[in-house]
């Protein structure tokens, strides 16, 4: 009763708290409309499997060219269904060279190779498509022909057809906007407490640090998932970006990672002075990581190794994987088991720091 006590008063206080009110619903709801309008994207790297089903020197050359391209790394099948591999975001290319090949091309007759492509970032659809045809160039100068060579390439994009940016933008300012607010939301919710002198109460209570931190975070973790729900939805009816996965997984998910985002804010609150100082390092250590070093704009295989070393301590690089495998890819729980472990680890480490933190405060 006296944790349900605790949940309530924290209830009480967001609801007449004008400021959170404003920091939960319309700020997020704001930067979703205009980010998802604004932000404009790029990349570099990419990974490919081939398939040469002619097997002839015209077919060997046009692998040379992709192998000898600074776009491209053909990596070995090992006889795994294409499908699973791009499920598995092992690759985001496939080329499949006909048979044929080499018989048209001597002949001179108009010949197609087939280029399966993951659109689900429309970017780096783009982007992979202008390679592809400096690579097919190059292909023309390994074969010594300097005019008109009767190759093209079917281009098939899986996952966005219509390479729409908004499929990729708005599933990535999901993990923005939802580790900004979650994170801003509790990493002053203790420190609120000292700086109000309402941490004596808390104090002299028979409550546990550790039901305290709990009774502080799940007030906001319902009300991030209203938020996170009305993020969704302004991005499948205002931008048209489809949820081809289990709804229930996608909640799922949504609600492991509102946990990593409010735990980490109490974490911050716990080693806080000031709510000044807790807001400014909740803003820094989610945005710019999430913006910069989480995939969500700039490419990570294109970053040196030391920056994608750091990236494995962004949470929002682990759910941008899921958010975009469910929504766009229909992955299922198992193909984002390693992304949610992750999330869980990070969950479970910030909460054990706060409630640790926190005990060793209450007990001065």
């Amino acid at each position: 009763m006296a944790l349900l006590g605790i949940i309530t008063k924290e209830f009480y206080h967001i609801m007449r708290d004008f400021r959170t009110l404003i920091i939960l619903f319309l700020m997020p709801l704001l930067q979703m409309i205009m980010f998802g309008y604004a932000l404009n994207l790029e990349i570099q790297k990419v990974e490919i499997t081939i398939d040469d089903f002619d097997h002839s020197e015209y077919s060997r050359q046009l692998i040379r060219a992709f192998q000898g391209s600074d776009f491209f790394e053909i990596i070995s099948d090992d006889n795994q269904d294409l499908e699973v591999q791009f499920f598995k975001r092992a690759i985001r290319g496939h080329l499949t060279i006909p048979n044929g090949f080499a018989k048209n091309m001597n002949a001179n007759q108009p010949t197609q190779v087939d280029f399966m492509i993951d659109a689900s970032n429309s970017n780096d659809a783009i982007l992979i498509e202008q390679y592809a045809m400096q690579t097919l160039l190059h292909f023309k100068e390994l074969i010594g022909v300097k005019q008109y060579v009767p190759v093209e390439i079917n281009q098939v994009f899986r996952f966005n057809p219509e390479l729409k940016s908004t499929y990729f933008m708005v599933p990535g300012l999901l993990a923005l906007l939802m580790i900004m607010i979650t994170t801003m939301l509790t990493s002053i919710t203790l420190v609120r407490e000292k700086e109000m002198g309402t941490m004596t109460l808390l104090k002299i209570s028979p409550l546990h640090s550790f039901e305290i931190i709990i009774g502080k975070v799940v007030p906001y973790l319902l009300l991030s998932l209203l938020v996170g729900t009305i993020i969704v939805l302004v991005g499948v009816i205002l931008f048209q970006v489809p949820v081809r996965g289990s709804i229930l997984l996608l909640y799922f998910f949504l609600l492991l990672y509102c946990l990593t985002g409010l735990s980490f804010g109490m974490m911050i609150s716990s080693l806080a002075k000031t709510q000044q100082v807790a807001m400014l390092f909740a803003l820094m250590s989610t945005v710019l990581p999430t913006l910069i070093l989480a995939g969500f704009i700039f490419p990570l295989a294109a970053m040196p190794k030391i920056l994608q070393y750091i990236s494995y301590i962004i949470p929002a690089r682990y759910f941008l994987i899921i958010v975009r495998g469910i929504m766009l890819k229909d992955n299922t729980f198992i193909e984002l088991l390693k992304p949610s472990l992750a999330l869980i680890g990070f969950s479970t480490i910030f909460i054990i720091v706060s409630t640790k933190k926190f005990k060793t405060y209450l007990e001065q």
